[in-house]
């Protein structure tokens, strides 16, 4: 393993996403929630959330309004969620999971915990790509290793594209079983 692959491994593994009750309840300030968010994402890159993108997520009634102008921790949970899958899928998309995370009645903690959990164990797998069964030799460099991952990433969301598509988005997400 290369020096670069060495550093995001060890920039992965410490990444670590708040524990749900570990999510400010207290109500903070717009700017305070884009503080908050930039700092526990930081080390995945910089300008991950703006002051507009949370009320655009508002408008879009993928959060819900602030209560007096505070965010709790059911809003911050939701905008964590938003800010990490937004690089990848379509705010309608991501508008539609939710849809079917509060349709399946599961507790907002409990659907924040899996994605928490999972998020952080897929990751540790990507920087071990041994683990989907590619295992690069010494000699093949980081880009073999990249190349494999983006792979990964294709297929991933083609699969994840065919299943929107199979979807009626007519459908309610209450009538999927």
């Amino acid at each position: 393993m290369n020096e670069i692959q060495e550093k995001v491994k060890m920039r992965l593994s410490a990444f670590r996403l708040p524990i749900f009750k570990e999510i400010p309840d207290n109500g903070l300030y717009l700017e305070q929630v884009v503080q908050y968010i930039s700092m526990i994402l930081k080390p995945l890159g910089e300008g991950l959330i703006t002051a507009s993108m949370i009320s655009n997520y508002v408008k879009k009634k993928l959060v819900d309004r602030p209560v007096r102008k505070f965010y709790y921790r059911s809003q911050i949970a939701y905008l964590l969620y938003i800010t990490l899958t937004k690089t990848v899928f379509s705010l309608d998309q991501i508008g539609w999971c939710i849809s079917l995370q509060k349709a399946a009645a599961d507790r907002l903690e409990e659907s924040y915990e899996f994605f928490r959990k999972e998020l952080e164990r897929v990751l540790h797998a990507v920087c071990a790509v041994q683990n989907y069964g590619f295992e690069p030799s010494e000699e093949e460099n980081m880009a073999k290793a990249m190349f494999f991952n983006m792979i990964v990433a294709i297929a991933n969301h083609i699969y994840l594209e065919q299943c929107y598509l199979l979807m009626d988005a007519n459908v309610s997400p209450q009538g999927i079983s």
